[in-house]
């Protein structure tokens, strides 16, 4: 069922209430071709690549067609060479820096992965009043349209092509449901949490939702969505759906197939944000590099009766079982923050010394 719009904002403004290995040889099936100009990468939106297409290794070897690579690529064969080819990686560092400098500015969408700090940062990129957000989003948690969650009423299982992101001219947009294309003409983040942690707050606040009422009639369909393996399921549900469009992304449980479709995911991913990392002054960069100047807060915690009978009724172990999938990625990803990080102070040099030169022929 699919909500009209009335019955959709009820359910956002309910929600709003309440919510205040080693991957060389995996391919995007959804990235843009993207071609370099004399100044910028220009976007050809190709939707998808020919299914016979050989996966490429994400070797040094890939160096040579890098002026053919989309974004996506980029970011995965960087990642790739920080993790196994340093030397290759440092030949090519220039490459990679003038890049992600291309991408600074761009139009953004970032995945809210629920009880990870999107409500903190949607308020921060609110108060700071620098990025432009729809009325829609303005009125609701950064999202817009399908981008409003699953798990809390949203019922609308439309994927969100390129071809309407390409329509709207939001700075800043926040997706609370799962991943869809990478489109060619915006910069992508997620925002992640420690997994069990996540696992029970969202739980927690899904509970203390259901007490007050809503949800009636999908309470268990959901709480299985909400407290299981939910940033694999949000990575790698939607190729899952391309390739049979009879999967019901409502209901898909992800397997260890699943798990490396969600890394290599986030190898292509332009950022990736973990608030509670211990690298703050990394953080910081990050975060000017989406235009937002200062530190996120935290606005959104959980609590109330939902979350007590549910801490009484399970066990930090039964978590862990249940979110393994997770677990694991999120150690992958954070090995990735810590990469990302010291990719970050080379682009932070190169940006300060192109602004010195260009202060010198001033």
């Amino acid at each position: 069922m699919i909500f009209s719009r009335t019955s959709h904002n009820s359910a956002a403004l309910i929600c709003i209430a309440l919510l205040n290995v080693y991957l060389f040889y995996f391919y995007s099936p959804t990235a843009e071709i993207e071609t370099k100009g004399s100044l910028t990468r220009v976007a050809t939106n190709i939707k998808s690549f020919p299914s016979n297409n050989v996966p490429p290794k994400y070797t040094c070897d890939m160096m040579k067609s890098f002026d053919t690579l989309s974004y996506p690529q980029i970011n995965h064969l960087r990642r790739s060479l920080m993790m196994h080819d340093a030397k290759c990686y440092k030949k090519h560092i220039s490459k990679f820096v003038n890049a992600f400098e291309e991408r600074i500015g761009l139009q953004h969408i970032m995945l809210h992965i629920p009880k990870a700090g999107g409500t903190s940062v949607c308020r921060q990129v609110k108060k700071e009043n620098k990025l432009s957000l729809s009325k829609e989003a303005r009125e609701e948690n950064c999202w817009k349209d399908s981008f409003c969650p699953l798990w809390c009423g949203c019922t609308s299982v439309k994927p969100t092509t390129c071809s309407k992101i390409e329509q709207w001219d939001e700075d800043f947009l926040m997706n609370e449901n799962y991943l869809d294309d990478f489109c060619a003409d915006r910069s992508y983040s997620v925002l992640i949490r420690e997994p069990v942690k996540r696992a029970m707050s969202h739980t927690n606040h899904f509970l203390d939702f259901v007490n007050k009422g809503h949800m009636k009639g999908t309470k268990n369909m959901l709480l299985s969505l909400v407290q299981a393996n939910y940033l694999t399921w949000s990575l790698s549900v939607y190729p899952a759906f391309k390739k049979d469009k009879s999967v019901d992304v409502r209901h898909y449980e992800p397997s260890e197939k699943d798990l490396i479709i969600a890394k290599r995911r986030l190898m292509q991913m332009d950022y990736i944000l973990d608030l509670s990392h211990e690298n703050t002054s990394c953080r910081a960069k990050l975060l000017r590099y989406l235009k937002i100047e200062n530190e996120i807060g935290h606005d959104n915690s959980a609590g109330g009766g939902g979350g007590s009978s549910y801490t009484k009724d399970f066990h930090k172990s039964h978590l862990k079982s249940m979110n393994a999938l997770d677990i694991e990625l999120y150690e992958y990803a954070t090995r990735l923050i810590d990469m990302d990080c010291s990719f970050y102070e080379i682009v932070g040099t190169e940006i300060t010394s192109k602004e010195q030169q260009t202060k010198t022929l001033l």
